[in-house]
């Protein structure tokens, strides 16, 4: 294979996206939860390379929200002096700030943590290691404690807002305690606790998430030991206190929930095309790659993970940054347009046909984008809310766009098209094919005797330019 030196722009953009469909992709297999997600998944079906890594802080999401995950299996380290933050970065739970519309960037709702306790102290993590399974989406950390053994955490964030933690013991004393609560994250958010309420047997702290111009989050933490009840635990937060015997397991889960969502006020569905795309021979939806190299193949697997972490489960677009500081958690059509062809590489037709639905739901959004600026066509704006919601802009705003951003949202059609062969999608997908090439068209070039130029613009246009901006196309035959 060349170098990079070697390669044409061309050439070196149909590498790499090659390069992403082979490193982007594997079938997922699906967690074994029970009703009330207190039984994580059965160590058998667990798969993770041997090779331990240091993850934290962990990203776990579900495309609606995510967590912020560190060395203890949880989001606060069990020790004398906790620990929240890593290089700036604080844990936690992050979801939409919609205290604003359009929502851009994300809002630290809650933290969780927990103590080890014996004999009225907390005892401090010595060593840890952690292993991520991208199959079954579970990160597994092992912490050793002083004097007393090692403690195995299991973390998982459920599709239904639920943080799952499952912890298995292998000490060598009895009478030790598991401590474990959530409290405000730092921000504008506070979580209100109700610890009156007990439900049935097994006790539940519930609580509440509020802020100013913030929909109160109701929640809860449970677990599933027989014998539990309600402190304060070693740093003065209310939370679960459970025994933990030599060789025991216990399961907490936090429950809150997305009352942000947009869903229950938008009547929209992505249409499945009459079953077309499934149109692969023998089921091949989920191809699997295996690779004498694990690290290859993990990091296959942990790529197609990041890209569902990051893909709103019914209106398909996929952010970037999903925790403070990370390009406001919005949606870029560029780089949608790398996770779109990976998604294809990976032969992942539902995902790829869901993130295309993304712009057919918000193309009428960006079309009076342009009307109200007095421009034809849709175009793209740099970032996107998750919810599709954009603002207004003038003509000169608009035009000074980076282009190929636009041109990306008719390049996604026309590939989903090419993949599958099916004509219906071009049918479906006709508004976001046509529309954006008839912004570029009718708006962005200009005609001379010779030649015609695209106009200038910040960034790459997709071909070579001229002086380092305009874009030119000698008149006469397009070249091969």
């Amino acid at each position: 294979m060349k170098s990079i030196n070697d390669l044409s722009r061309r050439s070196f953009v149909k590498q790499a996206a090659a390069g992403s469909g082979m490193v982007l992709g594997l079938n997922s297999i699906v967690k074994n939860d029970t009703d009330n997600n207190t039984n994580v998944l059965s160590e058998s079906n667990l798969s993770f390379v041997d090779e331990s890594k240091v993850y934290f802080p962990m990203l776990m999401g579900n495309g609606k929200e995510h967590v912020l995950i560190g060395y203890s299996g949880a989001m606060g380290a069990c020790a004398g002096h906790e620990h929240w933050s890593y290089n700036e970065t604080m844990t936690g739970w992050f979801r939409p700030d919609t205290r604003q519309t359009p929502s851009y960037g994300v809002v630290n709702v809650l933290q969780n943590g927990y103590f080890i306790i014996k004999d009225y102290h907390a005892i401090g993590i010595e060593s840890f290691e952690q292993r991520f399974d991208s199959f079954n989406e579970v990160l597994e950390t092992t912490c050793h404690f002083c004097n007393i053994g090692t403690l195995r955490i299991t973390t998982y964030l459920s599709d239904d807002s639920k943080l799952v933690t499952r912890f298995k013991s292998s000490f060598n004393t009895d009478g030790i305690l598991i401590q474990y609560f959530i409290k405000s994250a730092p921000g504008p958010l506070k979580v209100v606790k109700n610890p009156s309420k007990i439900k049935a047997n097994i006790q539940e702290l519930q609580f509440t998430v509020v802020g100013d111009g913030w929909e109160k989050s109701e929640g809860k933490i449970s677990t599933n030991s027989d014998i539990s009840r309600i402190v304060n635990c070693y740093n003065s937060e209310i939370g679960l206190e459970v025994p933990m015997g030599k060789i025991d397991s216990k399961t907490f889960t936090i429950y809150c929930s997305d009352n942000y969502t947009i869903l229950s006020h938008i009547d929209y569905k992505i249409e499945v095309l009459n079953g077309k795309l499934t149109t692969l021979q023998d089921g091949n939806n989920n191809p699997s790659l295996t690779s004498s190299d694990k690290n290859l193949e993990d990091a296959y697997n942990v790529s197609l993970y990041i890209i569902k972490a990051h893909q709103h489960p019914a209106l398909g677009g996929i952010t970037i940054g999903a925790y403070n500081g990370m390009w406001k958690n919005t949606v870029y059509s560029w780089d949608m347009a790398f996770s779109v062809m990976a998604l294809l590489g990976a032969n992942k037709i539902e995902e790829a046909n869901k993130a295309m639905g993304f712009w057919k739901f918000i193309l009428p959004n960006l079309i009076e984008r342009n009307s109200n600026a007095g421009l034809s066509g849709a175009s793209a704006p740099g970032g996107i809310s998750y919810s599709g919601n954009i603002e207004n802009a003038s003509k000169e705003e608009i035009l000074a766009q980076r282009h190929a951003m636009t041109a990306d949202i008719s390049i996604l059609v026309w590939k989903l098209y090419l993949y599958t062969g099916d004509n219906s999608i071009l049918d479906y997908y006709w508004d976001c094919f046509y529309e954006p090439l008839k912004f570029l068209m009718e708006n962005c070039i200009v005609e001379f005797d010779t030649h015609a130029e695209i106009i200038r613009s910040p960034g790459t246009n997709g071909k070579e330019r001229i002086d380092g901006k305009s874009v030119y196309y000698p008149k006469g035959p397009v070249p091969p």
